[in-house]
C-alpha cells in the first residue's frame, strides 16, 4: 500500500488490519524535519524536505528592505507555526504578523491593509473543491497580486503568481519511491528498508513574478531555476519550463 501525506498514513495505520491485514505500507509526502526518526511496524517510505528556512532566506535576500513578514497559515497547525517563528528569529529586525485561515475574503482584506515593505509567507493549503470564491487557490493568486509572496510548498506558489521558494527534486523523489516500492513488491520486509530522506533543495522562482516585482535575476542565489509556468488547459495542472 502506497500512501501520500500524514493524514493518509494515519488512516492506513489505523485501519490497515481491518482492510489490508499484513500488507506493508510505503509512504511519501511527509516532511523530513517533522517526521524523520519516526518508525512504525511494517512501514517504510520517503520523507521530503520542506525548505522553510531557505525560502525565508530567499525572500529576505530579494527584498532586503523588508520590515514585516506576514504569515498566512492555519491556526490549528502549531508545528509549522512554531517552525516559522523559529526561522524568523534569525532576522530580529523583521516584524512577524500572523493571519490565520480558513481562506476567505477577510484574509485578503488583511493582506491589503499590511504596511509597505511587507512580504507574505503562504502556508494555507487550499480546501476541497466546491468552496466559495477566495477560499481556494484563487486566494493565493489574489494575495500574490497585493504583496510579494513566497511559500515553502511548491503547490502553493509556482503557477499562482507567487515568486518562489526552495523545493525538493520531485522527479528524483518519485524515482526513489518507485525503487523502494519495487523492493516491497519483490518480497523485502519493510523493516529491512530504511526510510529514505530526500535532502536536496533548489531555489525555484517564477520569472514572471520577478518581472512583476522588478527583481533582477542577478539577485538570485547561484543555482536557482527561473521558471516560466503556464496552465495546461486540459488538466489544469501547472506546466513548468526552465528558462535558458
Amino acid at each position: 500500500m502506497v500512501v501520500n501525506g500524514p493524514s493518509a498514513l494515519q488512516f492506513a495505520l489505523q485501519y490497515r488490519d481491518a482492510i489490508f491485514p499484513g500488507v506493508p505500507i510505503a509512504f511519501a509526502g511527509l516532511a523530513t524535519r517533522q517526521f524523520a526518526g519516526n518508525t512504525w511496524p511494517g512501514v517504510t517510505g520517503l520523507t521530503t524536505p520542506v525548505g522553510l528556512g531557505e525560502t525565508i532566506d530567499l525572500a529576505l535576500r530579494l527584498h532586503p528592505d523588508t520590515t514585516t513578514v506576514a504569515v498566512i497559515a492555519p491556526k490549528e497547525d502549531p508545528y509549522w507555526l512554531a517552525a516559522t517563528h523559529s526561522e524568523l528569529l534569525r532576522y530580529p529586525s523583521v516584524k512577524e504578523v500572523y493571519i490565520y485561515g480558513p481562506a476567505s475574503r477577510e484574509v485578503l482584506e488583511k493582506v491589503t491593509a499590511l504596511p509597505a515593505r511587507t512580504i507574505v509567507l503562504f502556508h494555507l493549503a487550499a480546501p476541497a473543491s466546491g468552496q466559495p470564491p477566495l477560499a481556494g487557490l484563487d486566494l493565493i493568486d489574489a494575495v500574490a497580486e497585493k504583496r510579494p509572496t513566497y511559500s515553502a510548498w511548491r503547490g502553493l506558489c509556482l503557477g499562482h503568481r507567487c515568486i518562489g521558494g526552495a523545493y525538493g527534486d520531485s522527479t528524483k523523489e518519485i524515482v526513489q519511491l518507485a525503487e523502494l516500492t519495487a523492493r516491497l513488491l519483490g518480497g523485502a520486509p519493510p523493516e529491512s528498508i530504511p526510510v529514505v530522506n530526500a535532502a536536496s533543495l533548489t531555489v525555484q522562482v517564477d520569472w514572471r513574478a520577478l518581472q512583476r516585482w522588478h527583481i533582477p535575476e542577478s539577485s538570485l542565489p547561484p543555482g536557482s531555476e527561473p521558471c516560466a509556468l503556464q496552465r495546461c488547459l486540459v488538466c489544469d495542472v501547472p506546466v513548468r519550463h526552465i528558462r535558458d
